[in-house]
């Protein structure tokens, strides 16, 4: 880079800057301070087809019925 140009941004610090701010808003809102919200990583892919989409989609759709089985799920927390 030269003469000052500002890196464009990628999607990891896109991400980053996402959940942080959720975090605290979401952390402020509940009158909390520290609560981890999001897993540490994140999975990116892009979408190739309408296929690949509707897969995507129905994943979305039906994930949250499945976190009790998922390995990060904890029933005390």
């Amino acid at each position: 880079m030269t003469g000052g140009a500002t890196p464009s941004p990628t999607v990891s610090s896109i991400m980053g800057w996402l959940k942080y701010h959720s975090t605290k808003n979401i952390n402020m809102l509940n009158h909390r301070k520290g609560d981890q919200i999001f897993q540490r990583s994140f999975h990116d892919h892009v979408v190739r087809d309408r296929h690949d989409y509707t897969k995507i989609a129905m994943y979305i759709e039906s994930n949250p019925a499945l976190w009790q089985e998922d390995c990060f799920y904890c029933a005390e927390c």
